[in-house]
């Protein structure tokens, strides 16, 4: 199944954009989910501490997604980004700079 998020305008927030797949289970160990096919599009944030932080595990990676025409007027923080398969950032703009994956 796809998910998609479009067409959000965000005033102020933490982290805009969060995935990660860095989840312990509650009796011990690690349990990572499957995080696939995401679309995220046409957001615009004011203000955040970050913009992106998407965080998959070695042996679970945050596959497959598409960020594309997300303007952030002001982000505070750098982006965290790690383990991830297949992550397209099109028409990023963050502090008025382009990002690329």
């Amino acid at each position: 199944a796809q998910v998609r998020v479009r067409d959000v305008k965000v005033r102020d927030s933490d982290t805009l954009i969060d995935f990660t797949t860095t989840y312990h289970h509650s009796r011990g160990g690690n349990a990572p989910p499957t995080y696939k096919q995401f679309t995220v599009e046409r957001v615009d944030c004011h203000n955040t501490v970050r913009a992106l932080r998407i965080v998959g595990v070695e042996a679970a990676p945050v596959e497959d997604v598409l960020i594309r025409d997300v303007t952030v007027g002001k982000a505070r923080e750098r982006n965290v980004i790690a383990h991830t398969r297949d992550l397209r950032l099109d028409g990023v703009r963050v502090n008025g700079q382009v990002l690329v994956a």
